[in-house]
């Protein structure tokens, strides 16, 4: 795959970008018709560093091209009613009404992950990709939309996306960001992006196959699947 004259390529017998070693053990939320039937929430639960003039200007574009989503941020700066407010109106000089804002402060790593239930699809973070959360959001089964720059921390989200076969959700510059957002946000209110776990369960006890630590390297088994079958 080519992205603006880069290559993104696995070469032999290399691991899959060190992420088939991670290994998180959190339940799989518990989607059903309800959830593709709400209003569409895009997400971030990336601490506020990374959150840059460009990249509200960015998200703000998604949110003005799905008029009825929302957006939800978590960041443990967010339990300061301060930075709240100051976000909020960064957000608003970017055209984006507070009743469509969410900010969440910190919480424990589980109850952070469960949180991932009420995020339909995923923002990366620009030009600071986000990481652990990119990764975190994938293995909740959201989708990540991540634009990729020139540089290493401007690839980062790229290179998860290609290294678990989701180059689709990669933009090469703001305006397929946008696009890719509008897509899955319209897939997903056709109902055709309907939410099912598939990925692997662990071993806990006894007998069985099955272990969380390589999903990450096979992005087919550890996001939402489309069906048509509701």
């Amino acid at each position: 795959m080519e992205i603006e004259g880069f290559s993104l390529s696995q070469p032999d017998g290399l691991p899959l970008a060190g992420f088939d070693k991670l290994a998180f053990d959190y339940p799989y939320p518990d989607y059903g018709a309800a959830h593709a039937r709400r209003q569409i929430t895009f997400g971030s639960f990336n601490n506020i560093s990374k959150l840059t003039p460009r990249t509200i200007a960015l998200w703000a574009k998604v949110l003005a091209a799905v008029p009825d989503s929302r957006l939800l941020l978590k960041a443990p700066s967010f339990m300061d009613g301060a930075a709240v407010r100051r976000f909020a109106d960064l957000f608003a000089e970017a055209g984006v009404a507070a009743e469509r804002l969410e900010f969440r402060g910190p919480a424990g790593l589980t109850e952070m992950m469960a949180e991932y239930a009420e995020v339909d699809i995923a923002l990366d973070t620009f030009p600071f990709n986000g990481g652990t959360t990119t990764c975190q959001a994938l293995w909740m089964g959201a989708p990540v939309v991540s634009l990729a720059g020139e540089n290493f921390c401007q690839r980062v989200g790229a290179s998860i996306l290609a290294t678990i076969g989701r180059p689709e959700w990669i933009a090469g510059n703001e305006e397929e960001f946008v696009a890719i957002a509008v897509c899955l946000a319209a897939d997903r209110e056709a109902q055709d992006f309907f939410l099912f776990p598939r990925r692997k369960t662990p071993k806990r006890s006894g007998t069985g196959e099955g272990h969380q630590g390589r999903v990450l390297s096979n992005g087919a088994g550890m996001v939402r699947p489309k069906t048509t079958d509701l």
